[in-house]
């Protein structure tokens, strides 16, 4: 729920939404809205996302890109799992 907060504070451009966040299936979907920078930082916020979720939940998580700008989709989408 602090997500969208935390993004604010740290970038003026996109939005980042919680899609879902569920323990039970060990995962939080999170949505990155405007935000279509280079297809390398893609890569870095995958990495970005599975590391917090990991240091939140002290496991091992990961973390795939589901949907993309640079692939055609409308946002980016990330399903981080633990």
């Amino acid at each position: 729920e602090h997500a969208p907060k935390i993004w604010r504070q740290h970038y003026t451009v996109g939005e980042l939404k919680v899609v879902e966040a569920s323990e039970k299936e060990r995962r939080v979907i999170a949505r990155l809205e405007n935000f279509n920078y280079v297809p390398m930082a893609c890569h870095v916020y995958r990495g970005y996302f599975a590391s917090s979720l990991s240091m939140i939940m002290k496991q091992p998580a990961e973390c795939k890109e589901t949907k993309c700008p640079h692939k055609g989709d409308q946002y980016h989408e990330f399903v981080i799992s633990w």
